[in-house]
């Protein structure tokens, strides 16, 4: 029986429907009213500023509008101005927006006096972000509109040309198709028409809401060949599939009759087409989850029936969801997972990755704590676009009227908000967004991605699939894409180190409750890239870090600012180096990133150091095939160690400082000539421990040429604390990374004309080589 059958083929029930009287705190809201203000610089009948020869300049490239406060923008909004809300909102926070909008009251008290003038640039039809907002006056440096205003004017407002769409274009509100010739719809809209919707329902849950999903899950099922089912993406046969969802649990959501929950076990589910339709939370967790969460003595009951009446909403609303969407299945971590059963929790974890990656769709609560549920109450006019419209004159042989319209929009838009969403600081909810093949975000209004699709209620056909730039791109939806389709479509090597690399970057960004799940909560993630990677080596990922490009990894660099007065961080910094390997990230108490030394086409790296063997401090543990989640492991490698440095300034500068520059080292990197080198050192953490600064070490690990007009050599590595002699080895512990610029040459023809040293490199680096199995033996810990 299709699973389809289950559910009502009409209308969605009575949790989802359309509410007869708006019961949010927004009045009823008319799309597209504007105020006075406004409407005298865009009048329906009549020229606009453009087609007067006297038209006020803001200066010689951009229209004047008009000239408003803050205040002003808050009063028109509340009133019911659609253009003076759109205005208003694109002068906020994006993480207060993501945020449920908490913190507008402390928001507009500090910064209502500000005075802004709105300009419009006079090309604007080829410039993607025409519609300025500047500050007047000497608001400056007392304004706190945030990273919005990193000059004095604020640039995300689209001044788009459209036309209405045809009928049944858009199930969510009017819709209107933009005009294809300017850049910006170029750009962002792969196939079809760019539309543009005005949603008027007050909650995410409104009937034409929930029908916007079903339209794009259809379309993705139907019609995207990106995202192809996840059997093929992967190469899983039939027993793979069967044998991991035999090993999970579901909660099966009812019927629309009878919407009764209980606990099912997949090995007695029936599958269409060799798999089990279920949807996935992403939420979360709170003080009502522990209460509710599966455990050994409720288990029995759960399988009868799951006491619907204490579930947290946000349980209750997915359930709602899954039946609207005619999907049976949800898996919730809290209610699937038996919490209290350290076996079970180590054997569903290891099938994390799958679980994730093989459900129909991904429900994103991503508000977190800041909304009761999925269901959001919001007003229509904060996430629909303004259509600004007037009435042309009619010609001599005119038939019909004719009118111009324009949709004035956030630019950046909801989708491009989603990376800040407070959901996304919980370590945990990282791999909920890099594994699913499709996820809905539920926020302020509904934000659909999938592997070829980027979409909100307002741009719901909005396509974003470009060349991807892993040096510039800083979507985690980015990174998990191109982590995929190099999984299997490229060959191995570096564009699939750095999509993983970047994933890492970003992932450290987030916080875990617990320290010691810093590795464990990237399990998925790390599984994954394993079984896209055909790795069966158990050493091949190693805390958090891959074997084949260790001596790389290891060049990663804290790059986010120290607060000494930070007492959570500083003693979160002391937990995780007691955990964790000094040398692996998960060490650092900060967001990081990984060097991109020698990564440029035509730059030559070299090895400063060989890795002789990783030691793990203990067997792995059931489940694990690898040492991602070692948590003591050590490195044994061979390599120089410089310790002609200036130690006390070392010292004194990390007390006071995150980095240290102009320290001047001597080092020899093939044991026979003498460097002085101009170093630059960051430090990892702030100093935790008592150090003697005669204990201070560098180790260097690479070294790189630019090979370009003038030839630059480079080298980087760590500076470590010596620990003395352990288990009959020198032992080091890693404190920060150091860089230095090398002026004279490294080694003999390492700064050779650029023509000699292209041909001849190889030659020239082969004493280094054979000079790195003579360094002695060390450890990091």
């Amino acid at each position: 029986m299709n699973s389809s059958s289950r559910f009502n083929q009409g209308p969605i029930n009575g949790t989802l429907a359309e509410e007869p009287v708006m019961k949010s705190r927004y009045p009823p809201r008319q799309v597209n009213k504007l105020c006075d203000g406004c409407q005298a610089v865009f009048p329906t009948i009549g020229p606009w500023f453009w087609d007067l020869e006297d038209a006020t300049l803001a200066d010689q490239d951009d229209w004047h509008l008009r000239d408003f406060s803050i205040r002003d923008l808050h009063e028109s909004a509340g009133a019911g101005c659609h253009l003076c809300r759109v205005f208003l909102d694109s002068l906020l926070p994006p993480d207060m927006i993501v945020g449920n909008r908490q913190g507008y009251a402390e928001w507009y008290k500090v910064n209502q006096e500000i005075q802004l003038r709105c300009s419009l640039d006079k090309d604007w039809e080829n410039v993607d972000l025409p519609l300025k907002l500047t500050i007047l006056g000497n608001y400056q440096e007392q304004c706190t509109l945030g990273a919005r205003f990193e000059t004095s004017s604020v640039q995300t407002l689209r001044f788009q040309s459209v036309c209405p769409a045809p009928p049944g274009q858009c199930t969510n509100g009017t819709a209107w198709i933009a005009d294809t010739t300017t850049d910006f719809v170029r750009s962002s809209s792969g196939y079809g028409p760019f539309t543009i919707a005005q949603p008027t329902s007050t909650t995410t849950f409104g009937s034409s809401s929930i029908e916007q999903l079903r339209k794009w899950l259809t379309q993705c099922l139907e019609g995207h060949r990106g995202c192809i089912p996840v059997k093929k993406l992967f190469k899983l046969s039939d027993d793979e599939i069967y044998s991991y969802q035999s090993n999970i649990r579901l909660v099966d959501v009812g019927t629309d009759e009878h919407p009764i929950s209980r606990l099912v076990d997949g090995k007695t589910l029936e599958r269409e087409e060799g798999c089990i339709k279920y949807v996935i939370l992403s939420y979360r967790w709170t003080a009502e989850t522990a209460i509710t969460s599966l455990r050994t003595y409720n288990k029995a009951l759960y399988h009868d029936s799951i006491p619907t009446e204490t579930l947290p909403q946000v349980y209750k609303d997915a359930a709602a969801v899954a039946r609207a969407l005619h999907i049976p299945y949800v898996w919730i971590d809290s209610l699937c997972i038996i919490q209290d059963s350290t076996q079970d929790w180590n054997e569903q974890a290891s099938l994390m990755d799958s679980i994730y990656t093989h459900a129909r769709l991904n429900l994103c609560g991503m508000f977190a704590d800041r909304a009761v549920g999925l269901k959001t109450k919001r007003d229509p006019l904060a996430v629909s676009p303004c259509i600004i419209s007037r009435h042309l004159p009619s010609g001599l042989h005119d038939q019909e009227e004719r009118y111009e319209h324009f949709a004035c929009f956030e630019g950046c838009g909801a989708n491009s908000f989603v990376d800040l969403a407070p959901l996304f600081r919980r370590a945990w909810c990282h791999q909920e967004r890099v594994l699913p093949i499709r996820t809905v975000y539920f926020g302020e209004q509904l934000v659909w991605q999938c592997h070829d699709q980027m979409a909100s209620e307002a741009c719901p056909s909005w396509i974003r699939r470009g060349l991807y730039d892993p040096d510039a791109e800083m979507s985690v939806h980015a990174h998990r894409q191109h982590a995929f389709d190099t999984g299997y479509t490229l060959p191995r090597g570096r564009s699939r180190r750095r999509a993983f690399e970047n994933i890492v970057k970003l992932y450290t960004q987030t916080r875990v409750t617990k320290q010691t799940d810093r590795l464990v909560a990237l399990r998925g993630i790390i599984n994954r890239f394993e079984s896209m990677w055909d790795q069966y080596d158990p050493d091949w990922c190693v805390a958090g870090l891959f074997e084949p490009h260790l001596v790389r990894q290891l060049l990663w660099e804290r790059c986010s600012e120290m607060d000494r007065a930070d007492e959570d961080m500083i003693a979160r910094a002391k937990e995780i180096l007691d955990l964790f390997p000094s040398w692996s990230w998960a060490s650092c108490p900060l967001e990081i990133v990984f060097q991109t030394m020698g990564l440029v086409s035509g730059h030559h790296v070299e090895d400063l150091v060989e890795v002789d063997s990783i030691q793990p401090s203990q067997p792995l543990k059931p489940g694990d095939t690898y040492m991602a989640f070692e948590t003591g492991s050590r490195i044994v490698l061979r390599g120089p160690i410089a310790i002609q440095l200036d130690t006390e300034k070392v010292l004194r500068t990390w007390a006071i400082q995150d980095s240290l520059d102009g320290l001047e080292v001597s080092m020899s990197i093939d044991g026979e000539r003498t460097l002085n080198l101009d170093t630059g050192i960051v430090f990892d953490r702030p100093m935790i421990d008592s150090i003697k600064h005669e204990n201070f070490r560098l180790l260097p690990l690479r070294m790189y040429c630019m090979i370009n007009d003038t030839c630059s050599g480079y080298v980087g590595g760590l500076l470590v604390e010596s620990l003395g002699i352990r288990d009959g080895l020198p032992t080091y512990r890693r404190m920060g990374l150091f860089s230095a610029m090398c002026e004279k040459e490294i080694i003999s023809g390492w700064l050779d004309p650029v023509e000699e040293l292209a041909e001849n490199i190889d030659v020239a680096m082969g004493a280094l080589r054979d000079k790195r199995k003579e360094f002695p033996l060390l450890q990091l810990v």
